[in-house]
Parts: C-alpha cells; structure tokens; sequence
C-alpha cells in the first residue's frame, strides 16, 4: 500500500469542519481513498482533531499557530524576501520536524507553491504540487526554480497548466479538474423549499431568478453586474438578482454596490455550503463575471485576479440551470454552448455583454436540462477521486 503525505497549505483545518474549497477537494479524496495510507498534515483546530479520530484510514497530524511560530514565520518571510537564500516557511519547517518526509512514496503540496524547493533537500521520493489557482506563472517569483523542484504539478484547468508550460516546456503538468458532490446539488426541487426561499427574498412565484453566488470583492465583476442587471429592468418585468455572499455593512465595495443597486437585486449575506442548494432551486440562471479590471494591466498584460476553475458555476450545472459567465482564465473549459454563454471579461465590455447575455437567457436561448446536467457529471466528486487516483498510479508506471 502506498504511502501518501498530504501537505494542506490552507489556513482551514482536516477534516473540513470550517469549510474552504481547497479543503473540501482534499476531504473528497482523502474520504474516498481507502486503498492508500494516507498521512494529512493542516492547521490544528480543536474541531477538527476530534472529527479526525473517525477516520480509519488517513492520520492526521496538526500545526499549532503559537506565538512562537508567528514570530518565526515573519522571520524567515523576511529572511526569504531579502537575501538569495531560501529556507523555507515556518509551516513547512514545522512539517519536517513532526515527519520524516523519505518515510513516504509520495509527497502532495496542496497549493504549497514554495514547498517544493524545501522538501526537495530532504526527501528522495515524488513530489506533488497539486495546484487550486494560477499563482504560479511568470510573473511569480523564482518560477522555474518551483517548477523543476516538483515530479508533478496538478493543475485545475487547461488555462493554468498552460500558463506553466509557456514558462518551462519541460515541466510536467495534468489537469485535475476540480470536483462537485452532486448529490448536494440536485436539479431535483422540494416545492415547500422554493416557496420559503421565495417568501424570505420577496420574490413572486412568477419571477425569473438571477444568482451570483460568491466573494462580494470588485474582481468578481458584481458591481458590472448590477449595473447590467439595471439595464435590463428597464425593458423586461418580472426579473430577481440575488447576490449571494457574506459581506461587511462598512465595506467600501460593498456600500458602492448597495447604492447602485435597484429593489429588484436583493443581498443574502452569508449561506452555509450545506443550505445553498435551497437557494440555488429558485434559480433560472447563475452568472459568474469574473472582471479583469483596467488598473490591473500593465504594459497591455492583465495581471490581476483569472479565474483557474470556478466551483460554483459547476453547482449551477448541478441544478439543472444555464450559466453566464465571463471569459477569464479556465472558466470557458466548464460549459458548451449547450449550457449557457460566455462574455468577455474585459471591463469595458463586460456590462453590455452581459446584458445581452442575460436578455437572451431569457428570450432567445431554450436550453435542455438534460444537457446542462450532463455537463455538470464532467466535473463530479466521483471522475475528480478516479483521476486522482489513477493520477496517483500513473507515477510509478
């Protein structure tokens, strides 16, 4: 049996107690894997150590953020920053002192882009950089130095593995699209729900539901979607907009957004992972209009916030409803024409194009469910683990 390290660089705890979506991934196959020994080392959290006594098959191991290590961690931040040496974060020193890496087949850095360089000096095994974002391209620091520091890198999109290609033709990259749990995101609908859902957000039976379902932060594109949701009201009746994400009443952004915003666009706040399918059951479209903002460009190059994968427009699938979603990064991977429309993530653009992309959902586009689910099983919990674990075969064939 293989011996797997699993190395969680998210400041959420394993189990996922405290949610977080790259923590969520790791449960599903850490979960599923009952055929590896598997090892999982993550920020310790009083919770999770005693959720983590169910599992039979995985051991966890815990880092404690003690004053001691906070004081640490700025040191060798700093020490990495400003000389041309690189002694790797207190985290991952941390790591090495609770294991002996060479005790394992196979390490796993879950999006612990440096970590390669540290683990490399002390271990003969295969390395793993199994990455959940688009940090890692050439504007990133000592880029080619983190490549050829890992066996593998996973990457969650076409878009990103390509995005480290471009820089070293040699590296070796897959993709390991990310994964949905179906099951949670049914397009089966519960009458009594919807109706509650509805009465909760004043919304008549007969009205069509937008959603956005996310961080309420300028990149995500709510304020362009607002201002394209205000347009639309002026020529088409009986239309909602939800935004659904927490968000703080003294937040700039967010008091920009509320200004603008008419009476049919209603604020949720924050909704438990495990009651947004309640939510989304009242949907007729999700949008997801990821902006790539001006002052984000230098030189003509856009080097602000892209989109690797987009989790949630995948829910949106799950639910049997068609998306709109903007052209950033890896999202265009996740749907066909079938399942709803792309438009451009160009700030200057986004606000017309999403207007029409939304008017035509409505008046122009019939889209079968059928397909729209068939879409959403590409990326299910169940394809992510199989991959996974033929990924985690494929390293020593």
């Amino acid at each position: 049996m293989k011996k797997i390290l699993i190395i969680n660089y998210g400041n959420k705890p394993l189990p996922d107690v405290k949610g977080g979506g790259v923590e969520s991934l790791i449960q599903m196959y850490i979960s599923q894997c009952k055929d590896l020994d598997i090892t999982v080392i993550s920020y310790y959290d009083e919770l999770a150590y005693e959720k983590s006594k169910e599992y039979k098959n995985v051991n966890f191991i815990y880092i404690k953020e003690t004053l001691k290590f906070k004081v640490f961690r700025i040191f060798r931040w700093l020490f990495n920053k400003y000389t041309n040496f690189y002694i790797g974060n207190e985290y991952i020193y941390q790591c090495r002192k609770k294991v002996e890496f060479n005790n394992f087949d196979v390490i796993i850095s879950e999006n612990g882009i440096d970590f390669g360089r540290y683990i490399k000096k002390y271990y003969n095994g295969k390395l793993v950089l199994h990455l959940h974002n688009d940090f890692l391209n050439k504007h990133t620091k000592n880029v080619n130095k983190i490549i050829n520091s890992y066996d593998e890198i996973w990457a969650l999109s076409e878009f990103v593995k390509h995005r480290i290609i471009e820089i070293n033709k040699s590296a070796k990259v897959k993709v390991l699209y990310n994964g949905v749990d179906l099951k949670l995101f049914s397009n089966k609908k519960n009458i009594l729900v919807q109706e509650s859902v509805k009465n909760k957000y004043n919304i008549n039976s007969n009205e069509k539901v937008f959603i956005y379902c996310g961080r309420i932060v300028e990149e995500k594109g709510i304020k362009q979607l607002i201002l394209a949701f205000n347009n639309l009201c002026k020529n088409v009746e009986n239309i909602k907009l939800l935004v659904i994400g927490s968000y703080n009443t003294n937040d700039s952004y967010y008091k920009e957004i509320k200004k603008i915003a008419n009476r049919n666009v209603k604020f949720t706040g924050y909704i438990p992972h495990e009651e947004l399918s309640n939510i989304l059951s009242i949907g007729y479209c999700g949008i997801a209009p990821t902006v790539h903002l001006k002052k984000n460009y230098i030189n003509d190059e856009y080097v602000g916030v892209i989109e690797g994968f987009n989790l949630t427009v995948v829910e949106y699938l799950g639910m049997g409803i068609p998306v709109v979603i903007s052209n950033s990064g890896g999202m265009p991977e996740l749907i066909t024409d079938d399942c709803g429309i792309i438009v451009s993530s160009i700030e200057d653009d986004i606000v017309k194009e999403l207007e029409n992309a939304l008017y035509r959902v409505i008046f122009e586009r019939k889209y079968n469910k059928n397909n729209i689910l068939k879409r959403a099983k590409m990326f299910s919990k169940e394809k992510y683990v199989n991959t996974f674990k033929r990924y985690i075969g494929e390293l020593y064939d």
